[in-house]
């Protein structure tokens, strides 16, 4: 999936990029996001020399399509993970234009990439449900070490696994979490660590003289349901706590200063690809949807309206739950066919929103436009067939206006 762009305009060093996916991470167990958090100093002093977006969401509510969105760019469905997902992998044809060689420790994507693709897998033979962020960065330390003496730019993609149910829901670390009332000890306990894992290896970076050239990714693949309403982990369902995540993006000041954002703007991880594209000189053309689009765009340019006044469609990724976001992401409506329930929600009150009613009318509004959504991004696939450049494609659904520019770039 290729998001067309202008040349490069970049000058200078290339910045590595570093993209870390905790699986299950949830916004309102961070200090950046909630006040009442204690657990995370290093991702707090992290976020204060970064962006924190606060309204970012996943297109989809489990991994399986949660992953794949992020390197494709773009909502998918379970028909596009079967081989030939290399031709829709966005992040995948950057690093390649880009010049950049691949660091990853991943279940989802990894067996995507194509043989040509410089990759490294870090900690090879540890199994999905064992990867460990801590273990991951030291790992990755050691790779940036080991082959300093090559000049191309590192792309680094993490997913770990220390926060999902299945390690968490066993009861571990509750006692090194009992002074954090009104949180689930054993999350926070995992999260607790690995904030310091994180905060070690930011320290470790910049001791090598590349923290102030990187552009690093703090986010999840989704949340996790720790209990509300008596609901676990993530499956078929898209409660708020699921589809938020935090979004914590450090960029060098180099580039900060030549950009600007909107953090209260809605924001996907599909949105990903073309940012790394708009940091690295290229202005991104409006591709239009289901595609993302820029997080950050040049000073010469203003964000589209189109996030405030349009309707986004989530979904599950194990069965027929469908959700809708509108009015900038603080109205979601979800109509979950599996359990054949339905949820409105407030999501400007409290930290993870508010329930509300459902009336006849907002029935009527939200499914019709749910059963739009699904029909154009099923088009837009039918019609790609086997992936052919994006420049054709977008055409199904709305034209999204991500930006408007005038004549300079970066």
């Amino acid at each position: 999936m290729e998001f067309p762009t202008t040349a490069s305009h970049a000058d200078g060093r290339q910045p590595d990029i570093y993209l870390f996916v905790v699986d299950s991470l949830r916004r309102d167990y961070l200090s950046p996001y909630n006040p009442a958090v204690t657990f995370t100093p290093n991702i707090e002093a992290f976020s204060h020399g970064s962006f924190v977006f606060r309204n970012a969401f996943t297109r989809h509510g489990a991994t399986q399509l949660a992953a794949p969105s992020i390197w494709a760019g773009a909502p998918v469905v379970r028909g596009v993970l079967a081989p030939g997902f290399e031709r829709l992998n966005a992040i995948e044809a950057f690093v390649n234009a880009e010049g950049y060689r691949i660091a990853i420790n991943d279940f989802t994507v990894a067996s995507y990439l194509r043989a040509t693709t410089s990759s490294t897998f870090l900690d090879p033979g540890i199994p999905s449900v064992d990867t460990d962020l801590c273990r991951n960065l030291d790992s990755l330390v050691a790779y940036l070490d080991g082959s300093g003496s090559d000049s191309r730019p590192v792309f680094a993609y993490l997913s770990p696994m220390n926060l999902h149910i299945l390690r968490t829901r066993g009861g571990g670390g509750r006692d090194s979490a009992g002074d954090s009332p009104g949180f689930y000890p054993p999350y926070v306990s995992a999260l607790r660590r690995i904030d310091a894992c994180f905060g070690k290896f930011v320290s470790a970076l910049k001791t090598r003289d590349r923290y102030d050239n990187s552009i690093i990714v703090l986010t999840g693949d989704h949340g996790d349901s720790l209990g509300e309403n008596g609901y676990w982990g993530h499956a078929t369902w898209l409660f708020p706590e699921v589809v938020r995540l935090p979004l914590v993006v450090h960029v060098p000041d180099s580039l900060r200063e030549m950009v600007t954002t909107d953090l209260a703007r809605l924001a996907f991880t599909s949105d990903l690809v073309p940012t790394f594209y708009s940091l690295r000189g290229h202005r991104v053309d409006d591709i239009g949807r289901p595609y993302g689009a820029p997080l950050f765009v040049p000073r010469t340019c203003v964000l589209g309206d189109d996030r405030r006044r349009g309707s986004f469609l989530l979904t599950s990724s194990y069965g027929a739950a469908f959700g809708l976001l509108r009015r900038n992401g603080r109205q979601f409506y979800v109509t979950d066919l599996v359990e054949r329930r339905e949820f409105a929600y407030d999501l400007t009150q409290g930290s993870i929103g508010r329930p509300g009613q459902v009336s006849p009318e907002m029935r009527r509004v939200n499914e019709r436009i749910i059963r739009q959504e699904v029909e154009a991004i099923e088009g837009f696939y039918r019609s790609r067939g086997s992936a052919r450049s994006a420049a054709d494609g977008g055409k199904t659904g709305a034209r999204a206006s991500a930006s408007s520019c005038g004549e300079a770039g970066f």
